[in-house]
């Protein structure tokens, strides 16, 4: 195959070009066909006579018309392929142009780049092409470090809000345990006092009737105060101190049992409140109809744990059923749980990955806000199966740490109740929910009593008890407790 030099040279780098290279891949095609050509066989000059030498030299003008011919159409097959690689090259740039916008670390790569486009220089678009490029990735690297020293910044940040958080949790249970402290020092101080009193007000009584009666109200109200410290000094365990989470449930009885449900939830809410704790509703889930299908609240007053101890268990009610038109006795049960609140402080394995997030709409009242968002959460643990809801308050998020507040409590116990291979003193004893189980009796027909099965404190006034009037069981079984342990 014979070309002209400056062709050949061309065609042979035309050759090179591949189809992704060019716009139209056609071109390369086209190229590759003419190249593939075969020109005409050189027959030589054989003639012996003046014909067969003008045969001859015709043959040899069609062979060189051929080859012009030839030439030229190679020449417009390679042009046509430079040409669709230069219209490539081209739409990259384009495309590198409106892709780096905002991405380089010097604008002025992109205008030479631009200015390399409007003039179709291939060698002028390769070196602003490296040039963007380079920009780029400058770019890009600086923009990594600033948000990898961005982020070590948050992350320190969280670290010292979370290490400020849990230094505020710890000063606040030195805190209140130091105000404990206090108090019972005052209290002790104070039995002191009234002891000088008395023993000074009996001194003078042979001399004034009036002394005589000064001493018996001093002496009453040291044996009370010398009773209440005698109370306080039986909470010797690790949260007998602190708050409580408290839990009731309906058991056996239907509809009835939701009442009863409710009715004890109000009964310790009095209660709390008499003695002057604070009282946060955790979760309140109304019944069918009537009642609650469960109720959480936290309670937060010293000793509160360890005094409420004393309700865990099944509570009976037996009463003329307020839902039967026949007025028929109705036998209904609810169970009790009372949990600590775990410091943070306090280890507890609870991976949050083991715990599974559900957000809802809440139930039953509460306002605008609780009813018409998603701010009910529900937490359960996959590992154990324990599922908690928090509703009751507006915020998700409040919902959310009241809940894993509330799960902590519970797998701290489940932990407690493996290691002692029993069920220990953070839940007490585990019966049914059922007849037969009960703890306490609340008889309301056909006479009136409230009656505990374990310590037999009794008293006729249900209603006192039902507002709140809990005080002589609590102090009832904690005696019967310290006396049998």
């Amino acid at each position: 195959m014979f070309h002209t030099g400056a062709t050949t040279a061309r065609a042979a780098d035309a050759s090179a070009v591949t189809v992704d290279q060019v716009k139209d891949a056609r071109t390369v095609d086209a190229l590759a066909k003419a190249l593939k050509t075969t020109a005409p066989e050189y027959e030589g000059c054989l003639a012996g006579s003046k014909a067969g030498l003008d045969e001859a030299t015709s043959k040899l003008d069609r062979q060189a018309a051929w080859y012009k011919t030839h030439a030229a159409s190679l020449g417009k097959a390679v042009k046509a392929v430079e040409s669709s690689r230069l219209d490539r090259t081209v739409e990259d740039a384009e495309k590198l142009l409106a892709d780096s916008k905002g991405r380089v670390a010097d604008e002025k790569t992109r205008s030479m780049l631009e200015q390399a486009i409007k003039d179709r220089d291939a060698d002028a678009i390769g070196e602003a092409v490296n040039a963007v490029d380079g920009s780029v990735k400058a770019k890009a690297k600086a923009d990594a470090d600033a948000k990898a020293r961005r982020e070590a910044e948050e992350k320190a940040q969280a670290e010292q809000e979370a290490q400020a958080a849990a230094d505020a949790a710890a000063a606040q249970a030195v805190s209140k345990k130091a105000a404990g402290l206090r108090a019972t020092i005052e209290d002790f101080e104070r039995a002191c006092g009234l002891l000088d009193d008395a023993s000074a007000a009996c001194e003078l009584a042979g001399d004034d009737a009036a002394f005589a009666e000064e001493a018996e109200r001093t002496a009453a109200e040291l044996t009370a105060l010398l009773d209440q410290l005698e109370i306080e000094s039986w909470f010797s365990g690790e949260f007998d101190e602190g708050d409580a989470i408290l839990t009731v449930n309906p058991g056996q009885g239907g509809l009835e049992a939701q009442d009863w449900t409710r009715m004890l939830y109000q009964m310790y809410v009095h209660y709390a409140e008499d003695k002057g704790w604070k009282v946060t509703v955790l979760d309140l889930v109304p019944g069918e109809g009537i009642g609650l299908d469960r109720a959480t609240i936290q309670i937060e007053g010293r000793y509160a744990y360890g005094m409420l101890r004393s309700e865990i268990g099944i509570h009976r009610l037996v009463r003329i059923s307020p839902t039967d038109a026949k007025k028929r006795r109705q036998t209904t049960f609810a169970s009790v749980e009372v949990l600590p609140v775990i410091a943070d402080d306090i280890e507890v394995d609870l991976n949050p990955a083991d715990v599974r997030v559900d957000v809802y709409r809440s139930s039953g009242p509460g306002g605008q806000c609780v009813n018409t968002t998603d701010s009910a959460v529900r937490l359960t643990h996959e590992p154990t199966g324990i599922v908690v809801t928090c509703q009751n308050e507006k915020s998700q998020l409040q919902n959310k740490e009241a809940a894993f507040r509330v799960l902590r409590a519970k797998l701290y116990e489940l932990e407690e109740r493996k290691r002692a291979e029993e069920l220990d003193e953070l839940r007490g004893e585990r019966r049914d929910n059922s007849f037969g189980s009960q703890i306490r009796n609340y008889v309301l027909f056909p006479y009136q009593l409230v009656k505990d099965l374990r310590s037999g404190v009794e008293t006729g006034n249900v209603d006192a008890v039902l507002s709140g009037g809990l005080e002589p069981f609590v102090i009832g079984y904690h005696t019967w407790r310290v006396a049998n342990s």
